[in-house]
């Protein structure tokens, strides 16, 4: 079994779980962490999640955030001087 199979498994049996009642809706927002040289694999088989979240009677809703940092980049008035001097940006 693959890395990326290894982490479906271990989504199904998270999102199996039973959630509490009272849980607002940004309570309900799960990340998958995963190694940076799965990411063309994993959105190749993202379907998986997706359908175990919704055999887990869960809604599904994707939130891809791939190009959140550019976009908002190109819109900030101070990027030319960002990337002039990438060292006085503090993380």
């Amino acid at each position: 079994m693959g890395r990326i199979e290894r982490l479906v498994e271990a989504y199904k049996n998270h999102i199996a779980l039973p959630w509490q009642k009272d849980l607002a809706g940004a309570q309900r927002a799960i990340l998958v962490v995963y190694d940076k040289t799965d990411e063309r694999r994993l959105r190749a088989r993202k379907e998986l999640f997706s359908m175990a979240t919704k055999a887990a009677g869960h809604a599904w809703k994707e939130c891809d955030l791939t190009t959140a940092f550019t976009e908002w980049m190109a819109q900030t008035d101070y990027r030319e001087s960002y990337f002039e001097h990438p060292e006085d940006i503090d993380t």
